[in-house]
């Protein structure tokens, strides 16, 4: 099962890359860090994503969001 959720630092109080607002992130949807996904264009927030024990993955372009996904085997569709 896959869950999608977008979660602004405004919303829950806490700015990246800082640990407390991963760890926000991880006590609210109550799922293990490491099965969480962390998209960023931000290296800085992909380093602090990744210290907190995330997943996460450097990006810049919508299809660099793609590309990682189906590298890690996420079936995408086509969108132009």
């Amino acid at each position: 099962m896959r869950i999608t959720a977008t979660f602004v630092s405004c919303d829950i109080g806490q700015r990246r890359p800082e640990h407390v607002a991963f760890d926000a992130v991880v006590e609210m949807i109550e799922v293990p860090p490491s099965r969480i996904l962390f998209f960023d264009d931000l290296a800085e927030n992909v380093a602090g994503a990744l210290d907190a024990g995330l997943q996460a993955v450097h990006v810049s372009t919508t299809h660099s969001v793609s590309a990682a996904l189906v590298q890690l085997g996420v079936q995408v569709p086509d969108v132009e």
